[in-house]
């Protein structure tokens, strides 16, 4: 038989706010166009016959033109190879209710653009290449997988589906359940799935792959950034792609023993790369020069070594009568004694940890340390 060859991704979720970015949100959205078009170049590159599109392309199903454009772009790139673009909606741009998916001609009048759009439309069959591809636009509760027809008069058959693969104790049984019992007893001969944004290869009879996020989306992504390509045939291999460029990590620092600025920047510092969105979490109690500290000014300092850096201060700050030096003056006393008892007395967690913050803030200031403005 001949062979098919394709490209398989999903949840490239153009549009993503990206809240967590701050100041660089809009400089990731940009960059999740130029995924898309890093995958055009690859298709083409590798002369596939279909990019399978596993839903989640967009992260709402209200894009913004500029958006639609690009998408034009990225189609017209593989239309001029005779590339076809299977796509299925997922659960951000669904294609119930008033449909993006049936607004836009990119998606309704372009012969190389093929969209699960509705429940009546769940199989493409292309003759010319002796495959059936297949696909539930909005299945709920009920298996992504499950529910076809298999053509006879093809040779190959791929099934796209957006859902979770049911994991006991980490899956949700209602959101599009995958049990591996009915990826084993499919028809399919390849099943690229969809919803989970890392890549992840499911040991089954039938070769089964979540392709993961082209990108990183969320920071509890450890294995995204990849597509996968796939050749269909006598010799059928599958193999992930890497082609995202961003990667996140999340650093625990206990600054109990941390009484100097310079030995935190270094302990944040370490491993840096411009590529890199780096949280940092600080627990443990404040000592030296970290007392009262603004770590916004630290942050500021260090985000030009970091794709995006964000500090999370949950340090505790700790502080007795007795802690004080000799030279403790009488408005350090009383400013303590005062916050003290409000912090004692505070009629929520919240005003608690106001206090506390007001007290540290105000100890430091009265200790000549201006670093925490």
């Amino acid at each position: 038989m001949h062979e098919i060859k394709f490209i398989h991704t999903s949840d490239l979720h153009l549009g993503r706010k990206y809240k967590y970015l701050g100041e660089v949100a809009h400089k990731a959205q940009s960059h999740l166009i130029d995924i898309m078009m890093k995958i055009a170049s690859i298709a083409i590159e590798k002369k596939v016959d279909f990019v399978f599109i596993s839903g989640d392309l967009f992260d709402n199903e209200t894009p913004s033109s500029f958006l639609i454009a690009k998408f034009m772009d990225f189609v017209d790139l593989l239309s001029a190879k005779n590339i076809q673009i299977v796509i299925l909606p997922g659960t951000h741009d669904s294609s119930l209710g008033s449909s993006l998916y049936s607004k836009h001609s990119v998606f309704t009048e372009n012969k190389h653009v093929f969209v699960f759009i509705d429940k009546i439309t769940n199989k493409f069959i292309f003759q010319d290449k002796s495959i059936a591809v297949y696909g539930n636009c909005y299945p709920g509760k009920s298996s992504p997988i499950l529910g076809f027809q298999r053509d006879s008069s093809v040779n190959y058959h791929v099934i796209l589906a957006h859902g979770s693969l049911q994991i006991e104790g980490k899956s949700d049984k209602n959101d599009s359940p995958i049990l591996i019992s009915d990826i084993d007893s499919s028809f399919a001969d390849y099943i690229a799935l969809g919803h989970w944004h890392n890549y992840y290869s499911i040991k089954s009879n039938v070769p089964c792959f979540y392709s993961g996020s082209p990108e990183l989306i969320d920071k509890d992504q450890i294995n995204s950034g990849y597509i996968i390509y796939g050749c269909l045939g006598d010799n059928s291999k599958f193999e992930p792609i890497h082609v995202g460029e961003r990667r996140f990590d999340d650093i625990k620092i206990d600054i109990s023993n941390v009484t100097k600025i310079t030995e935190l920047i270094q302990k944040i510092k370490k491993g840096s790369d411009e590529n890199l969105i780096r949280r940092i979490d600080l627990w443990g109690t404040k000592k030296g020069e970290l007392i009262g500290f603004n770590f916004s000014k630290l942050k500021e300092e260090l985000l030009s070594l970091f794709y995006y850096l964000i500090i999370e201060d949950h340090s505790s700050f700790i502080l007795s009568t007795n802690s004080f030096s000799k030279n403790f003056s009488s408005i350090e006393k009383i400013y303590y004694e005062r916050l003290s008892n409000l912090i004692k007395n505070a009629s929520s967690q919240e005003d608690k940890e106001k206090y506390s913050r007001a007290l540290e803030m105000g100890i430091a200031l009265l200790s000549g340390n201006e670093d925490v403005i």
